[in-house]
């Protein structure tokens, strides 16, 4: 484990983005937060569902690759005890417009939870996406501010925790400009 630092004045947690450099051993005092950073590697599998059963109020799934037979119910949250990664990628949306937009906030539209999602961005049609961003899902608003310029923007949000969540849709708050 490592401490992070992240130093300015009085800095907003929706607007902070962890790299993962110690910027001072030595903060002083008021002009950082000091946390510890763990990271848990995992391994990711896609699951290919061939078959659906349903018999005494149970679904049931085979799975293509192992042959496995998977019972699924929404009380449910996590694979045998490991976490379930959800990762949305959108297409790529210019509102119809090959203008400059700029966007000033982006908003999460889903289920309310203690927990955190995560949304990163590509503006170069899928050939990299910049760093996540944590957007608070137990907010009124789980939204992000100052999400930058674009023509095209294609939008990634992850999320891996406990809890059952469903996003409905992404709201963007935009100016169209000439830059």
């Amino acid at each position: 484990m490592s401490d992070f630092y992240i130093i300015g004045p009085n800095p907003d947690e929706e607007d902070i983005v962890l790299n993962e450099q110690i910027i001072s051993d030595n903060p002083s005092e008021g002009d950082a937060i000091v946390g510890i950073a763990t990271f848990t590697p995992y391994v990711q599998n896609s699951f290919a569902p061939v078959f659906y059963a349903y018999a005494n109020n149970t679904d049931y799934l085979l799975d293509e690759t192992s042959g496995q037979v998977f019972q699924i119910a929404e009380s449910i949250s996590n694979d045998n005890g490991q976490i379930v990664v959800m990762n949305i990628r959108t297409t790529n949306e210019d509102g119809g417009t090959n203008e400059t937009k700029f966007c000033s906030s982006l908003e999460l539209i889903g289920d309310k939870v203690p927990d955190t999602a995560y949304v990163a961005y590509s503006d170069n049609d899928y050939q990299s996406f910049g760093f996540f961003r944590p957007v608070s899902l137990n907010s009124q608003r789980s939204q992000l501010r100052r999400c930058g310029k674009f023509r095209r923007r294609a939008h990634n949000i992850t999320y891996f925790g406990t809890y059952p969540v469903r996003f409905s849709a992404i709201e963007l708050n935009l100016n169209k400009g000439s830059m």
